[in-house]
């Protein structure tokens, strides 16, 4: 059964952002393969865990689909969702400590800013470092 379609007006008010504008969803329903296409019917760029379970909250009590989505850079879709909600997590981009062999980032985090948090002390291969740097922390193996 698809799903019905709900107003974006309907979302919880957060911190964050929230999109309904065509250069958004476009944007969102498209990924660095370019294989998939999934137009959401919003994009919500959270700023704090609370806007995030705020939204998860309210997706699961309406069956609305989620997805993540960092950098874009899946190859196959994993952050996108038809008619649902992509929880765009760049606005929650922070790398907060390097910590012994544990690095603490958000979900938004890019690698060029865990690498350089990290390639001080000498925690990171550097043959990495060129490979990955505007690629999202959920995006490179």
């Amino acid at each position: 059964m698809p799903m019905e379609p709900f107003d974006p007006a309907e979302l919880p008010a957060i911190r964050g952002e929230i999109r309904t504008d065509d250069a958004a969803l476009a944007q969102a329903s498209q990924d660095w393969g370019h294989i998939v296409q999934a137009r959401p019917r919003t994009v919500v760029r959270p700023t704090l865990a609370a806007d995030v379970a705020a939204i998860l909250e309210f997706a699961a009590a309406r069956d609305i689909p989620v997805a993540p989505r960092g950098a874009g850079h899946s190859p196959f879709g994993q952050g996108q969702t038809d008619g649902g909600i992509v929880l765009d997590m760049t606005g929650m981009a922070a790398v907060h400590r390097v910590t012994g062999e544990d690095v603490t980032v958000e979900a938004g985090a890019r690698w060029r800013d865990v690498l350089a948090a990290t390639v001080r002390r000498h925690l990171t291969d550097l043959g990495y470092v060129t490979r990955c740097q505007r690629v999202g922390v959920t995006s490179c193996q």
